[in-house]
């Protein structure tokens, strides 16, 4: 599992950069890192941490903090340029040595969806970078200050489009596949039946059912909650799988814990399969 820091900057009393008709640097960094967030969390190689996820202020040597606590694998910083109205290009920051690798393949992502004026992947002494002890960058795609660029900044393609490339260029270093769902051999999906209602989307791996917990748990009326990436059934840990953003738990667990009374699987005419769970 690969943890990856996606920082959006600045942040509530902190506006960062005035655009040349008044957006402001710190929405365009909230909107992309949650962008980057929602691709990158589908891959269950990666756990993705936010320094932000709403508009409040963090400080900058808690940002690093936050990083080096959960011993991540790499750092993104998220921002927008600003300067002179007639200032144009896109660049990628670093501070420390190990950084450069990192830096250097993200500016090819970021360069690939621009198309602006390249500015450039090179040093410069920033905190964010300087105090992190795992490789770190800082993009600015473009300038606010700039009207042509502070209109593509805020444009929901361009955006769109820089996600992926930022999704890419970190999957590229952390050497793990974009956009690929990866789970173990012998999985598939298969419908789970309770009652009357309507199926819930689970899981064949190796031939046992694996059902969503969160879904199944509260329909139930189950007490459950979560922790460590791990779901516990009232006081009891049980085998969790995270999935494309949802956990999974064996639902012969269910059964053993005696919250339901049985569940089996039910092959039909054409020989694929459902679940069939038993309430109490």
């Amino acid at each position: 599992m690969k943890t990856v820091i996606i920082d959006g900057g600045h942040g509530k009393k902190d506006p960062g950069g005035n655009g040349a008709t008044g957006k402001l640097e710190k929405d365009f960094n909230l909107s992309m890192v949650l962008k980057i967030n929602e691709l990158l969390k589908k891959n269950p190689e990666i756990k993705v941490i936010l320094t932000r996820s709403t508009d409040v202020f963090v400080e900058l040597v808690d940002r690093a903090k936050i990083a080096n606590k959960a011993k991540a694998d790499v750092f993104l910083s998220i921002h927008a340029n600003a300067g002179e109205a007639s200032a144009k290009g896109s660049e990628t920051l670093y501070t420390k040595d190990m950084d450069k690798p990192f830096a250097t393949i993200i500016h090819k992502y970021l360069m690939s969806v621009t198309g602006l004026t390249d500015r450039k992947c090179r040093y410069q002494n920033l905190s964010v970078c300087r105090n992190t002890t795992m490789p770190a960058a800082l993009i600015e795609p473009g300038f606010l200050t700039n009207p042509a660029e502070e209109e593509l900044l805020f444009n929901e393609e361009f955006q769109n489009r820089l996600a992926v490339a930022m999704a890419q260029g970190i999957c590229e270093y952390l050497g793990v596949q974009y956009g690929v769902r990866v789970t173990p051999p012998g999985t598939y999906p298969v419908p789970i039946l309770i009652g009357d209602m309507s199926p819930f989307d689970g899981l064949l791996i190796e031939g046992k059912s694996w059902v969503p917990a969160k879904l199944i748990l509260n329909a139930l009326g189950a007490r459950w909650s979560y922790a460590l990436r791990s779901v516990y059934v009232g006081d009891t840990k049980v085998d969790t799988k995270n999935y494309d953003g949802t956990s999974y738990i064996k639902g012969t667990d269910l059964r053993d814990l005696g919250v339901v009374r049985n569940v089996f699987l039910d092959p039909d005419a054409v020989n694929t399969k459902r679940v069939l769970i038993y309430t109490l």
